[in-house]
C-alpha cells in the first residue's frame, strides 16, 4: 500500500503532528475493505465487540509511528501490554485504531481512528479521522484545532475545506445540544440517564444525541456542531485526542465535578466554560441534593408502573 501524506494548509506540522496524521490516514485505509462486514469477536457485553479493521487498523499505526520513533511506546486499545499509567512515560502514543467498532461491523459510518501523542504526561498531539466521510480533526498544543473535510456541496472530487475548530458558544443548557452514549458498566448508563433527567427537571431542556461514537462525539462538540459531551465511563483512548481538541478549540474539558482531569480519568464533561459549569452544578446537585434525587427515581419508579403497551 502506498503510504498516504498529509496536505494541510497553512499548517508548520510537528514530525510528531505530520506522523499522527500519515499514520491516521493509513490506518483509515485499511478500514474501508471490511466495512459492515461483521465482528469476529466479542470482549464484553454484546456491543463491545472487535473487528478485522480494529486489527489491521493497530497494525498500520503501530508500524508508522515505530518507524519513525522505535524508542516511542504505544498504548492502544488493541495492543496488549502492562502500561498502567502512559502519562509516566517520556513518550507515549495513545491510540484506538476504530472508535464505533460496533457501528462498523453494523455498515454504520460514525467510526474514527484516534491517535494522541504526549509528552513526559503532556498532550502534545491529537488526531481524529473518519474515512468513510473523509473527516479529519487534528490540533497540536498551542497551535490550534483544525479540520479538513469535505464541503456540505461537492463540486468536484478531492476538493476538501479547511476550518480552524472554535467550540459553540451557547450560553444556556436549555435547547442546548448535548451528547453522550451508553457506557459499557450499565451502573453508568443509569447515571447518564439520572442526569439527563434531572437536567430536565431543572428546566435545562437540552436536545440528546446519542450515535455511539465518544471520540466522534468529541470532534463535533470541538467544531461547534455540538454544545456539550458528558460521559462517566471513558478509557485513555476515548478521551486523550478529543481532549486536546477541545481545548484547542477555545473549550475546556473537567470531571463530572469540576476537577482537572487527564486522559486517565474515566469520566468527562466538554464544551465551553459556562455550559460545563452549569452542567456540573446539575451533577453536583443530582449528588449532595438527596431528596431531589429521590423524586427522580421516584418519577422513574411510578412512570415504569404506569407504562402500558
Amino acid at each position: 500500500m502506498t503510504e498516504k501524506k498529509p496536505h494541510i494548509e497553512n499548517m508548520k506540522l510537528s514530525a510528531y503532528g505530520s506522523t499522527a496524521i500519515i499514520a491516521a490516514l493509513n490506518a483509515g485505509e485499511t478500514l474501508l475493505p471490511d466495512f459492515g462486514k461483521g465482528a469476529i469477536s466479542h470482549k464484553t457485553g454484546v456491543s463491545n465487540v472487535v473487528t478485522a479493521g480494529d486489527l489491521k487498523s493497530d497494525e498500520v499505526i503501530k508500524n508508522i509511528i515505530l518507524d519513525r520513533f522505535p524508542r516511542h511506546t504505544i498504548y492502544s486499545e488493541e495492543s496488549k501490554n502492562e502500561i498502567t499509567n502512559p502519562l509516566l512515560l517520556d513518550h507515549c502514543w495513545i491510540v484506538d485504531p476504530l472508535d464505533g467498532s460496533k457501528n462498523y461491523a453494523d455498515g454504520l459510518d460514525e467510526i474514527y481512528v484516534s491517535i494522541a501523542y504526549v509528552r513526559n504526561g503532556q498532550l502534545m498531539v491529537g488526531v481524529c479521522y473518519n474515512p468513510l466521510k473523509q473527516q479529519l480533526f487534528f490540533a497540536e498544543k498551542g497551535k490550534g484545532a483544525f479540520y479538513r473535510g469535505l464541503p456540505l456541496k461537492v463540486e468536484k472530487p478531492g476538493q476538501f475545506v479547511y476550518e480552524k475548530l472554535a467550540v459553540s458558544q451557547t450560553q444556556a443548557l436549555a435547547g442546548a445540544s448535548v451528547e453522550t452514549s451508553i457506557a459499557y458498566n450499565p451502573n453508568q448508563t443509569i447515571q447518564h440517564q439520572l442526569i439527563k433527567l434531572a437536567l430536565y427537571k431543572l428546566g435545562h431542556t437540552a436536545r440528546f444525541r446519542e450515535i455511539g461514537s465518544s471520540v466522534g462525539q468529541l470532534c463535533r462538540v470541538a467544531r461547534g456542531q455540538s454544545d456539550l459531551h458528558f460521559h462517566a465511563d471513558l478509557k485513555p483512548w476515548d478521551l486523550a485526542a478529543g481532549k486536546l481538541l477541545i481545548e484547542e478549540a477555545g473549550g475546556v474539558m473537567t470531571g463530572m465535578h469540576g476537577e482537572e482531569i487527564t486522559v486517565m480519568s474515566p469520566h468527562s464533561v466538554a464544551g465551553n466554560p459556562d455550559l460545563v459549569r452549569q452542567f456540573v452544578s446539575v451533577v453536583n446537585r443530582l449528588e449532595t441534593d438527596s431528596v431531589f434525587r429521590e423524586s427522580l427515581i421516584k418519577d422513574i419508579t411510578n412512570h415504569i408502573q404506569d407504562f402500558k403497551i
